[in-house]
């Protein structure tokens, strides 16, 4: 690598997971000319070693991070949104159905106890192969809040802690 684009690499480098916009590199760089960075970081995309992200919250601008780095759910907008930053009302509404299935089959007579959102997320990451969106733990329990919050769920048992406050929070389907 050149020194310019050491120098660029380590500037993305420090963005972490959230990356960097061209305006941004530039300000943070001593390169003055804006074609300098366009080809500096068309040589790091070339070698692979940095990667174009797009941001849900400002579409227009592409962000660049290291190409070993997972972009944030704040900027991608998580499992929820797809590659163009489009909401992806079917995958969530499948995945409240789903959530909501699991909930009100452990319900039933002869289920063991109600499940909690560990268990719920257990059963979601069976169904990933067929979806190949990762849904992390933190991502179902944003939808069984939601789901709470339109009075679907409902917690049980908590032993005097909120939703926010145990993974061990126990659900059933209201009504």
């Amino acid at each position: 690598l050149s020194q310019e684009e050491q120098y660029v690499f380590h500037i993305i480098e420090k963005s972490k997971n959230v990356g960097l916009w061209t305006r941004e590199i530039k300000k943070h760089s001593r390169i003055s000319g804006q074609s300098e960075i366009t080809s500096i970081l068309q040589r790091l995309l070339q070698k692979k070693l940095v990667k174009q992200v797009k941001d849900i919250q400002n579409k227009t601008q592409k962000k660049y991070m290291l190409y070993d780095f997972e972009p944030s759910d704040k900027m991608t907008g998580g499992p929820w949104y797809t590659d163009q930053g489009d909401f992806d009302q079917d995958f969530y509404h499948a995945t409240e159905a789903v959530i909501l299935e699991t909930v009100d089959h452990l319900n039933r007579p002869l289920s063991t106890k109600p499940p909690t959102a560990v268990y719920v997320h257990k059963v979601l990451q069976r169904n990933q192969a067929e979806n190949q969106k990762l849904i992390k733990i933190e991502n179902v329990q944003q939808v069984i809040q939601t789901l709470v919050f339109d009075e679907k769920l409902e917690p049980v048992g908590m032993g005097g802690l909120t939703a926010e406050e145990g993974s061990d929070v126990k659900y059933r389907v209201t009504g």
